[in-house]
């Protein structure tokens, strides 16, 4: 594709940062297109100073790994490989000789965080083979766990993380709704629909053409977590 105009900007970020005594990695910049078509467009390959830029399918942002497709089957598979790893540290502390509760502890701490970490950002779009997938590190923590000597307390039974993510997603969402959060201007703007009706709705339910733009966080937010 030659309407591509990503050359003439990525030059006049190269120029602007060398004027202000910058310089940008070409081996560091990854090329990636975004797209959900079937056939995506090929466009013109990318350079900085003559160096061409790497082109890639998905790439690790801020701990995501986000893919060219908007789909989180790398990001799942990552972050239960890491999961994994802590598992290996929990059968260790396991055979040491920790009871259940400060396993517990450990899981709560350590493994599961990396399970829920930036879940507002890929929580709705998740397939329900993938949402398994992650819960099944949770049933093999808790295998693990129920294998030790009995702890100081008696440990229930923990949430499912699909939960815990609704209500992470849920609670961020609140704070959006604030007018002084940061985000809250990409929220559509109050209105008043005119009907006297016992839940409100405060904001407008987005028209979406397609599933995925309707289970991004935003617009699942405006559909599901508006009412207590």
């Amino acid at each position: 594709c030659d309407n591509s105009q990503m050359q003439e900007i990525c030059d006049e970020i190269n120029d602007w940062t060398e004027e202000n005594n910058m310089t940008i990695n070409p081996k560091k910049t990854k090329d990636m297109t975004i797209s959900c078509l079937k056939a995506p467009p090929e466009l013109v390959p990318i350079s900085i100073d003559g160096e061409v830029i790497e082109k890639v399918q998905n790439h690790k942002l801020l701990g995501l790994y986000i893919s060219n497709n908007l789909s989180w089957n790398v990001h799942v598979n990552e972050m239960c490989k890491k999961a994994n790893k802590r598992l290996y540290f929990l059968i260790m502390l396991r055979r040491a000789g920790l009871d259940k509760h400060d396993l517990m502890i450990y899981y709560k701490q350590l493994i599961r965080p990396v399970m829920e970490y930036c879940c507002q950002v890929w929580h709705s779009n998740l397939p329900d083979s993938l949402s398994d997938k992650i819960e099944t590190i949770q049933e093999r923590a808790l295998s693990i766990i129920s294998m030790a000597p009995e702890g100081k307390s008696e440990i229930k039974e923990l949430e499912s993380l699909y939960n815990r993510r609704e209500q992470l997603c849920k609670s961020y969402f609140r704070k959006i709704m604030t007018k002084d959060h940061i985000l809250s201007d990409l929220l559509p703007h109050e209105y008043d629909h005119g009907y006297n009706t016992r839940h409100k709705t405060l904001l407008p339910k987005p028209i979406c053409r397609t599933n995925r733009f309707m289970n991004s966080f935003i617009n699942h937010g405006l559909l599901k977590f508006q009412h207590p």
